[in-house]
């Protein structure tokens, strides 16, 4: 009966003890200090205190627009897709691009474990020994058991606080039995006055994993437009390798019906021998281009069927795709030079990366040259002990008392020279930062400026292939007429049919060139997801 009453008690003041521990807690999330990251974490991101999920709203689009008809596990029909349906899969489907859209929650992650700095920790212990000593004096046996509990926190501003209650329970068995109680509770409190002090010191590593967190949105937004412009231009390549073959085809056809005509009139002797010569090499040229031709389109599918992803089997390296869309022929009205180039100075993603980056170089200036500082601390600790000695033959004896300790702690490293190393370190990476940034600057004015001038050229150039191909097309019409009433050969006929053809392949090549060097330019711009009707929230 005594045991068991000995632990009630000793249970109760464990309760005391646990219900202070919340009352540190509550000031500790209550507090002014307490409240300041969380504050900033708010004004940083005004909606809920988190980054936007830039990956989860990319996938809600992308889900919400794909097609939901085109993709099927172990389906060998074509796919038929539209250019908006290949961009949405390719951003849907592409594995390289999955990994990428990793990349912001694994960044995110880093800010969890910054901010689980400030987050209280608790702890508890709870131990019991039991001695005999067996001297001639008589046997004596001591029963001991104690419980601590603990609550520590640190602050924003460098404060690190603590609140840990303790209690403890000894009988001595010596023939005349002794019970001794004790019970306490400390409050800690450690305060920088000169190193570690101030928001800017200690919120550094927080801040700088948020910037990082915000470039991966940056860094994924690139890599979403280099996906797009890829894609696009290999679905401009494979029509033009498809048109290509039609071309050849058409022009295999013509061939062969005029090998035909001219052997027919070699048998009735309107023609010499000689003229079928230069008609059956034209036919092995156009058979030639033709294998040529066809074996390019089979490998711009796998290039598409790469980027599109339709399914994880063999079968869809085999499958056929029809693109619905051709490449537009008429030129697109550009805006002024300088518009585009302003654009990408405030959009293009490498250039915002580069801006978080000396954001980031500023803070570790900051955050080193508050490490320059000498260390001085204030630290108090408050406590109360309370001792009673009871279920003895002598009267209770207790004992109540309060002690309160405060002071001063230094620290000065002999030159410092390792805080002074990184002061120096951070503050020329800062300015190696600032450089680096006006140098993308020149490069993604160069880039823009050339992209602009390669449409111009493109849209000219499309004017003159287009005039070329007409005036071989009338030139063969004429040398088929020669070539009908005997004034022309057969090669001089096969060569004007070699220069149309070529004419339609340089024609084609054109506008095909042009559509991907517009997907260039306003890749570059930074405009191409916008362009493309992809919303992508702001970091």
């Amino acid at each position: 009966m005594r045991h068991h009453l000995r632990f009630i008690r000793l249970g109760s003041v464990c309760t005391a003890a646990v219900g202070c521990l919340f009352l540190i807690v509550f000031f500790c999330a209550h507090c002014p200090y307490g409240s300041a990251w969380s504050s900033e974490s708010q004004s940083m991101y005004p909606e809920n205190g988190e980054p936007p999920a830039f990956s989860d709203r990319f996938e809600a689009r992308a889900s919400e627009t794909a097609p939901t008809d085109v993709v099927s596990e172990g389906d060998s029909s074509p796919l038929s897709l539209t250019l908006q349906d290949t961009l949405l899969m390719a951003l849907e489907n592409n594995v390289g691009f999955q990994i990428e859209r990793l990349q912001p929650k694994v960044a995110e992650t880093q800010v969890q474990i910054e901010s689980a700095v400030f987050d209280p920790v608790f702890s508890a212990g709870l131990d019991g020994s039991v001695a005999r000593d067996d001297s001639d004096d008589g046997d004596t046996k001591t029963d001991s058991a104690s419980a601590v509990v603990r609550a520590d926190q640190f602050l924003p501003y460098g404060t690190e606080i603590g609140l840990s209650g303790h209690a403890g329970l000894s009988s001595n068995d010596n023939g005349d039995r002794t019970d001794n109680r004790e019970a306490g509770v400390n409050a800690e409190l450690t305060q920088p006055l000169l190193k570690g002090r101030g928001l800017d010191a200690n919120l550094a590593s927080l801040r700088q994993a948020r910037l990082s967190s915000r470039m991966s949105v940056y860094e994924l937004r690139a890599a979403a437009e280099e996906l797009l412009s890829q894609t696009e231009q290999t679905v401009w390549e494979y029509v033009l390798a498809r048109r290509s073959i039609d071309i050849y085809e058409a022009s295999l056809d013509v061939a062969e019906r005029q090998l035909e005509e001219i052997r027919m009139r070699i048998r009735i002797g309107k023609l010499a021998e000689s003229e079928l010569a230069a008609a059956e090499a034209e036919r092995a040229f156009r058979i030639e281009r033709l294998i040529n031709a066809r074996a390019d389109l089979t490998k711009q599918s796998f290039n598409l069927v790469r980027l599109l992803n339709p399914g994880e089997d063999d079968e869809a390296w085999e499958r056929k795709i029809d693109i619905l869309e051709a490449p537009e022929t008429s030129p697109v009205l550009l805006s002024p030079v300088s518009e585009h180039v302003s654009f990408a100075m405030e959009n293009r993603p490498d250039l915002n990366q580069a801006r978080l980056e000396i954001r980031k170089g500023e803070i570790e200036v900051v955050r080193t040259k508050n490490g320059l500082l000498p260390r001085l601390d204030f630290f108090l600790t408050v406590g109360t002990y309370r001792y009673v000695e009871s279920f003895s033959r002598r009267d209770d004896n207790r004992g109540d008392a309060t002690s309160v300790t405060a002071g001063l702690d230094f620290e000065l490293p002999y030159r410092n020279r390792d805080a002074v190393a990184r002061h120096e370190q951070a503050r020329l990476s800062a300015e190696e930062s600032r450089l680096a940034l006006r140098n993308l600057q020149q490069l993604a004015q160069m880039e823009v400026r050339s992209a602009y001038v390669d449409v111009q050229r493109l849209e000219e150039l499309i004017k003159a292939s287009r005039a070329t191909r007409l005036a071989r097309e009338k030139a063969m019409e004429t040398e088929q007429e020669k070539f009908r009433v005997g004034k022309s050969t057969a090669f001089i006929l096969a060569q004007a049919q070699r220069d149309l053809v070529e004419g339609q392949i340089d024609e084609l090549e054109a506008v095909v060139q042009y559509r991907k060097a517009m997907v260039d330019l306003y890749r570059l711009d930074g405009s191409l997801l916008a362009r493309k009707g992809i919303e992508t929230p702001e970091p």
